[in-house]
């Protein structure tokens, strides 16, 4: 394999979403993409598991009817209680390194 053709196949191995957000290739959506087990095959990645092939159909039939707002709303809430968390677990470092 040349270089070109080796970085293209790790850009590709960790970001199966283009910048722009759109699926690589002929991809028409997630399910497509865990599916494609020959396509990781010939640029010599491991086929899915089949967990989370099936989590994600899970995943999906939980969340078919959200909207766009929704999604937006459940990410706004998501980053608040990581930013919460983050902030526990830093107020807790701080305490514990003066009780030492």
């Amino acid at each position: 394999m040349t270089a070109r053709l080796v970085a293209t196949a790790a850009i590709r191995k960790v970001q199966p979403i283009t910048s722009s957000g759109c699926l690589q290739r002929s991809f028409q959506n997630v399910a497509e993409w865990l599916g494609d087990d020959k396509w990781r095959a010939a640029w010599g990645m491991r086929a899915m598991p089949e967990k989370v092939k099936a989590d994600w159909t899970a995943f999906l039939d939980q969340h078919r009817e959200w909207t766009l707002p929704d999604v937006i709303k459940k990410l706004e809430n998501l980053q608040s209680e990581f930013e919460r968390a983050r902030a526990l677990q830093a107020t807790k470092r701080r305490g514990s390194r003066g009780r030492h």
